[in-house]
């Protein structure tokens, strides 16, 4: 039997704690060469977005599987999500299909619990003050998922809809009566100052200047995943100790990183890191307290079936799902 999971049913089994553990897992395997995964097929759908295939196979773990999902930026506008899709989780043994369940949720959880990953090698440890630049599902992921490994006291919001930002300070103040909330009229009014940034943006060009950064932030670059867009402005990665989910994946894929490196501004050398070798204990993560750090992560599929993977196994402990025979 397959089991059918829905974004109902994974509310119930995923949560934030679980999934940061079972995301750096992953990220070490991925990293010493534990796991097998071609980088993404994108498919561009004019006039919309694009379609993503993303398969992996975690051979330590005994699964493997492909997350098949559609990115339309202006699909909010009518009223669905801009993510939407499947992830199909098989058994590595003989490739049996375990589970088929919502990509859009499993997405959300496992983006955000990568950036907490890397919050928690990368951040100050009393970093308390936190930036979000953008105020979609990413964001309240990502507030969710920092809260987990930083103290957090303060969390100013930008967003280009101000009503959008608005109606997100007013449903997570209630969520979260210990912080305390700002609306910031601007990237820079919501940057100066914070001990974390987190761009999860759909813009095409810069929303974060060097100048306008506080010493010792760490900066979670998330929104941009093609090699033309880009959240962070050349200044900053030049001047930042950069990690990277995938250096194959960044490289191909991160306009953050390849625009930068077109320039002439640093070598290849300077964004060939990944967070995974920061856990196995092969590269340093921070060095000093004064040091900026960035984690690019454009999103890689190792980090859905290790979170599928988790979900799945919860499902079946739990009774959650819809078994089918197909």
């Amino acid at each position: 039997m397959t089991l059918i999971l829905t974004r109902q049913h994974l509310e119930q089994v995923l949560t934030m704690r679980d999934c940061i553990e079972a995301i750096a897992d992953v990220m070490r395997r991925f990293s010493l060469g534990e796991t097998v995964m071609p980088v993404r097929l994108m498919t561009p759908v004019p006039g919309r977005g694009s379609h993503a295939a993303m398969p992996a196979a975690i051979p330590g773990l005994g699964v493997l599987g492909i997350k098949s999902i559609t990115i339309f930026p202006t699909n909010p506008e009518r009223g669905a999500p801009a993510i939407l899709g499947l992830v199909i989780l098989n058994e590595s043994n003989t490739g049996r299909p375990l589970a088929v369940m919502d990509a859009a949720y499993l997405t959300a959880v496992r983006t955000a619990a990568a950036s907490a990953v890397a919050t928690r090698a990368l951040a100050r440890p009393d970093a308390s003050a936190l930036a979000l630049i953008g105020a979609g599902v990413q964001a309240g992921s990502h507030l969710w998922a920092l809260s987990e490994v930083r103290p957090l006291r303060s969390v100013a919001v930008y967003d280009i809809d101000r009503l959008v930002a608005e109606r997100f300070i007013e449903t997570k103040s209630r969520r979260h009566p210990e912080l305390t909330f700002r609306l910031a009229a601007s990237p820079e009014d919501a940057i100066r100052g914070a001990d974390l940034v987190c761009t999860v943006t759909t813009s095409q060009t810069p929303v974060v200047d060097l100048n306008w950064l506080k010493e010792g932030v760490h900066i979670n670059a998330v929104g941009a995943h093609t090699p033309e867009a880009r959240e962070l402005d050349s200044a900053t990665v030049t001047a930042a100790r950069v990690l990277v989910d995938s250096r194959e994946a960044a490289l191909k894929e991160a306009g953050d990183l390849i625009i930068p490196l077109q320039e002439g501004r640093f070598g290849a050398e300077h964004i060939r890191d990944e967070i995974g070798e920061v856990l196995a204990g092969i590269k340093p993560g921070r060095t000093s307290d004064a040091q900026i750090t960035v984690y690019k992560s454009v999103g890689i599929a190792v980090q859905d079936i290790a979170a599928a993977r988790l979900a799945y196994e919860r499902a079946v402990s739990l009774g959650v799902g819809v078994p089918v025979e197909l």
